[in-house]
């Protein structure tokens, strides 16, 4: 495709990044040091979901940072610690690693000029590593982590008690005047430092610079310069450290200023309008299309095979071998199937699926829905290949690639909004109607709150504090969030098919196998009802 450089997720682990060096000639860039998601990168809806601000376009609400409540027990279960990989600088410059990424975006001047200078002298001089670990510790930012590199553990990687703001934690508040605020702790602060004010909520909070402090025995007051918001138990972080006469002067010297998109890319707006207007899709002769999706072998005795026109098996490895492969599935059923893949296939387990594919291509599996480019190449290239919705076609410069790389058609994101399905409505096009949405995939096991392998809808059910719920579930060795309110749109279809949209998907992944439900679901799609007590998503709302 061109590319010359590509940065290596950052959920692998050392052995997995370097079989990536050792069979690749492409450049290899590392996240070596910042905040983790806890999703797999670019997989999270969480945000998007809950109020139409999408992580995977930058505007992430960091739900995975707010406390959640499991089996009557309030924790931050889905808050990893920080990433700092300073004492793997070696062994990565052994296996050769191009280039180290560290985590800038929307950090203060402080902490950059902490990091990367911490950084820039292990790299130059590795003896003075112990004293530089003692350095990054103090970068303002959360606990440290250096994640999955030593090989994938649950421990270490969150503390569902601690605090999950950046910043070096204060303490709490616990009494409050106007602008003066009374805290409990051990922390030190001074004026002149910023402080930032975090409510319980986990919705990030309001930075404020220091105006004085008084000392009290084990508490302190700090007046604040702004009255800004701030109620008593809300937490306290040291975000920024007043920094010296000198300094001050230099950076008003030099301001900062944001620069406009088009400015850094002029000719964005030009590439995407080569791809012309938005075309007109022919109504006429086209007959609509219902894929069912099911990642339990369980339902297959519960549907009838003529319910649909197509059912995506999205079984995990080992179902995907033992009933696709070895069992004995009837040649009607095999007619019917795609072969759906896992939203994550690491690099130890690509040569199974390798073996798998070639498999089921000669047993007479000609279809499959692929998560990312990738794995349409595990497939013989008569096997015809459908996109879903994780690879993010939100314009018709996304169709057009997915196209050139061979995928017959697409999906449109979950996430994705009436008005840009419509722009760029296409007869290539799926488009999910139901779907019990994974808000996070991950491959970090939520402290305290993860099911058993296999769950579908596992316990506990969790709820947030504005009393959203959501159920756990393990598969395919990556863990889930699940919304209890199911994503549905069948009261849409009509409107969709006026745009120009025939295939449609009904996702029963996350669901206990029932042939009631589905009986039901059927019913309601068939008449285009609204679906009670479910969610449109981002559909009528728009995505932000």
């Amino acid at each position: 495709m061109g590319l010359r450089r590509a940065v290596v997720a950052r959920e692998l682990t050392l052995k997995e990044i370097t079989a990536l060096r050792r069979e690749s000639s492409v450049e290899l860039e590392l996240f070596v040091h910042g905040a983790l998601c806890y999703c797999i990168s670019g997989m999270c809806l969480a945000s998007s979901f809950l109020g139409g601000s999408s992580g995977n376009r930058g505007r992430c609400t960091q739900v995975c940072r707010r406390p959640f409540i499991a089996r009557e027990e309030q924790g931050c279960f889905f808050s990893p610690h920080d990433m700092c990989a300073m004492s793997f600088l070696e062994r990565f410059r052994d296996i050769g690693i191009d280039s180290f990424k560290i985590e800038g975006r929307m950090k203060s001047a402080d902490y950059v000029s902490t990091v990367v200078t911490a950084y820039r002298k292990a790299i130059d001089d590795p003896s003075s590593l112990p004293g530089l670990l003692e350095t990054i510790d103090e970068d303002l930012a959360r606990n440290k982590t250096s994640f999955f590199l030593g090989g994938l553990r649950t421990n270490g990687i969150i503390e569902p008690a601690g605090p999950t703001g950046t910043g070096l934690f204060l303490g709490t508040i616990v009494s409050r005047n106007g602008a003066e605020i009374t805290v409990s702790g051990a922390g030190v602060v001074k004026e002149g430092d910023v402080v930032r004010l975090q409510p319980s909520s986990g919705f990030e909070g309001k930075n404020v610079r220091v105006a004085g402090v008084r000392a009290e025995n084990n508490r302190y007051t700090i007046i604040l310069r702004d009255n800004i918001d701030g109620a008593i138990g809300d937490a306290v972080y040291l975000t920024r450290r007043a920094a010296p006469l000198g300094e001050q002067q230099s950076r008003r010297a030099i301001p900062l200023r944001p620069t406009p998109f088009k400015q850094i890319y002029p000719k964005a707006r030009g590439l995407l309008q080569r791809y012309g207007p938005n075309s007109k899709v022919p109504k006429t002769g086209i007959q609509r299309r219902l894929f069912v999706k099911i990642d339990d072998p369980r339902w297959l005795p519960l549907l009838n095979i003529s319910a649909a026109d197509a059912f995506i098996a999205a079984f995990d490895m080992k179902e995907t071998e033992e009933l696709l492969l070895k069992g004995s599935i009837s040649d009607a059923w095999v007619k019917k199937m795609i072969v759906g893949l896992p939203h994550f296939i690491p690099q130890s387990q690509l040569s199974n699926w390798e073996r798998i594919a070639r498999g089921l291509t000669r047993k007479g599996f000609f279809r499959v829905m692929c998560q990312n480019l990738g794995q349409w190449k595990l497939f013989d290239a008569s096997v015809k290949a459908y996109g879903d919705a994780w690879l993010w076609c939100f314009n018709r410069a996304a169709q057009e690639t997915l196209k050139n790389a061979g995928l017959s058609h697409f999906s449109f994101s979950i996430e994705d909004d009436y008005p840009n399905i419509r722009s760029t409505s296409s007869p290539a096009a799926m488009t999910y109607v139901y779907a019990r949405v994974p808000l996070f995939i991950s491959r970090i096991e939520p402290a305290g709150a993860a099911g058993a392998e296999g769950a579908r809808h596992a316990e506990p059910l969790l709820t947030d504090a504005h009393g959203n719920e959501f159920y756990t579930a393990r598969k395919h060795g990556l863990y889930y969030l699940i919304a209890k309110k199911p994503f549905c749109i069948f009261h849409k279809i009509a409107k969709l098919e006026e745009a120009g949209i025939t295939t449609f998907i009904m996702d029963l992944s996350f669901c206990d196998p029932d042939k009631r439900l589905f009986q039901s679901l059927m019913e309601y799609y068939q008449h285009g009802m609204k679906l009670p007590e479910s969610s449109m998503f981002n559909f009528k709302e728009g995505i932000r």
